[in-house]
């Protein structure tokens, strides 16, 4: 057992479920729709089997999602731990799990952190608190690791539209579409004000954290990190590298909105203008509600992988001061 510092990033669901063209909800919510994701998992009998991908890209294409394990508390709130795999050949780097385990039962010596052969995952685990009754994703950050949301989202909407009512007979009758989605919770008046002061704008800088476990940014990462080599011809960190592209723009409108747009969808990128009149660069984050807990007696394995079960009951013991922290009731 270890007592951990979590930080929380907050954000507030949109859409979760069935709707019509005109967004008309027409079943499912949260609650109900998490609970279907238990029911499922707890019906299958390996991790493998959880294995789902985005309806609209290509399978063969796309960076594998597992449920690693997921809890549901008293109070009708979830633990969500997903497991987010790489096809990197880098085996001496990431953990990997037994794709046979079961999930929420998967044991020490079905997990390595070396010398894995193709029966196993390599990958790395992702936690997310749910509260379906706020309508709140919590993603869980322990130190410089985190979870993304764009990964939780991309499960879901798949899971909702492939493994949840309505069946696929009445989806042309009803003209249904399956939506997940939500938006990090912000202060209201911050990128208002920065749009604002666009003409002040001298340039904008993107920090960008590639990594080995999302496939998009890996053929990149690979001749970037040839290039920092050490004198034996070993790669230094094959993990991952923080990448800064400056752009000497002055934004209009238009573009201003479309970084934000992408901010939002891509939320680990870390945005940020430099204004004529200001000395500090000025980041989109500064805007977010963060959260933190502090969480004792929690379980993990000896990969270091946290227990869903203790990680839900800590947080649950803890929530009404962690959603006061932040300023929602």
């Amino acid at each position: 057992m270890q007592d951990i510092d979590a930080r929380l990033l907050l954000f507030k669901l949109s859409s979760c479920g069935w709707y019509k063209k005109r967004t008309q909800h027409v079943s499912h919510n949260p609650l109900e729709a998490f609970t279907a994701l238990q029911d499922w998992v707890s019906a299958r009998d390996t991790i493998e089997e959880t294995h789902i991908f985005e309806t609209e890209e290509n399978e063969a294409e796309a960076d594998p999602i597992y449920v690693y394990d997921i809890q549901k508390s008293p109070a009708n709130n979830f633990l969500l731990t997903l497991w987010v795999g790489t096809h990197t050949d880098d085996k001496n780097q990431l953990l990997a799990v037994n794709k046979f385990a079961t999930p929420g039962s998967i044991q020490n010596n079905q997990i390595k952190t070396q010398k894995f052969d193709d029966n196993y995952l390599p990958g790395f685990p992702h936690y997310f608190w749910i509260v379906p009754e706020k309508d709140l994703v919590i993603s869980l950050y322990f130190g410089a690791v985190h979870s993304g949301f764009i990964r939780l989202r991309t499960y879901m909407k798949t899971f909702i539209q492939d493994y949840t009512l309505p069946p696929k007979s009445t989806r042309e009758t009803i003209n249904g579409i399956p939506k997940f989605a939500g938006s990090r919770i912000k202060k209201s008046s911050h990128i208002p004000h920065l749009k604002s002061r666009i003409n002040f704008i001298s340039y904008i800088l993107l920090k960008k954290n590639l990594t080995m476990s999302v496939k998009t940014d890996r053929s990149y990462l690979t001749k970037l990190l040839d290039l920092v080599a050490d004198a034996s011809g070993n790669i230094i960190d094959k993990k991952s590298v923080l990448v800064e592209t400056k752009l000497n723009i002055t934004p209009t409108e238009t573009l201003f909105d479309e970084i934000v747009d992408h901010w939002h969808e891509m939320p680990e990128d870390k945005i940020g203008f430099k204004f004529s009149d200001e000395e500090n660069i000025t980041y989109l984050d500064e805007n977010l509600i963060k959260g933190g807990a502090y969480l004792e007696n929690i379980e993990d394995n000896s990969a270091g992988i946290l227990d869903a079960k203790a990680l839900l009951h800590a947080l649950d013991k803890q929530q009404t001061r962690i959603l006061n922290q932040v300023n929602i009731n």
